[in-house]
């Protein structure tokens, strides 16, 4: 009788799980198994939440030390050498002035953003770096021109960056730029390549700044301009007082002040 009475328990017992798996709900006769393995079940799942706990914390302990030192890579910039070589490029050329030794000698229009800063004392690595990052060294930095010739294709009528290497234009160019042909390539089509992302490095040969001239044939700029004006380009003398070409001329030519608009006859 008690075997009997113990396959028929187990049968039972079998089919209240069959049935709880089926609805998700408990049977009555489950409490048995609970009430036997309940404490069981219960240090299963704390050991578990541990592990899982440990395991957390040790993760956001690697994460924490990881993001700390990212942000002192982020802090320190570069490594102490690649910082003290930046800042070396940097000299002091008057009170409270500093300037690069790289690009020192290049007409400043033609250098990259933040060749001088002004500060107390040696300027720290965020700013000098950056410079670093952008300067042509003895080469031009065309980004003024490019500014100067997008401000112009904005503001004046029928102007294309095609009228850039125009003959005509080009005229006026080579006489701003003493007559040097390599300066009229990268005032006109170098600076056209930058405008329409085709070449981002177009500032010619090292020291080719040097042949920029110190003064300006002012007659022959005056014919170049009125020819120019008188072409088939279709820009006509108003190019004189548009506030982009007075920039363009200057950034070749600071010495030369273009003729007013009152001052040209058809």
């Amino acid at each position: 009788r008690k075997e009997d009475s113990y396959e028929m328990r187990n049968v039972d017992d079998e089919a209240d799980s069959s049935e709880s798996c089926r609805t998700g709900v408990p049977s009555q006769n489950s409490g048995y198994h609970e009430e036997n393995s309940g404490g069981n079940s219960l240090l299963t799942v704390a050991l578990a939440a541990e592990a899982l706990s440990s395991d957390g914390f040790k993760k956001n302990s690697l994460n924490k030390r990881d993001t700390n030192n990212s942000s002192s890579h982020r802090e320190n910039g570069r490594s102490p050498l690649a910082t003290k070589t930046a800042m070396d490029h940097f000299t002091q050329t008057g009170e409270g002035v500093w300037e690069c030794t790289r690009c020192q000698a290049v007409p400043f229009s033609l250098r990259a953003e933040g060749s001088v800063i002004c500060c107390e004392s040696r300027p720290d690595h965020f700013h000098t770096a950056r410079h670093r990052s952008l300067c042509k060294g003895q080469r031009l930095h065309l980004g003024k021109a490019v500014q100067a010739v997008k401000g112009m294709v904005r503001t004046i009528p029928g102007m294309t960056y095609d009228i850039i290497v125009h003959p005509g234009f080009k005229a006026i160019v080579k006489v701003l730029v003493g007559g040097s042909d390599d300066l009229v390539k990268v005032f006109t089509e170098g600076v056209k390549a930058e405008c329409l992302g085709e070449c981002l490095d177009a500032g010619g040969n090292i020291g080719i700044w040097a042949l920029l001239p110190s003064k300006i044939n002012e007659y022959s700029a005056l014919i170049a301009i009125a020819s120019f004006a008188r072409s088939d380009a279709g820009i006509s003398f108003d190019i004189l007082e548009n506030k982009y070409f007075i920039d363009y001329v200057d950034i070749m030519a600071p010495s030369y002040t273009p003729p007013k608009l009152s001052q040209m006859t058809c």
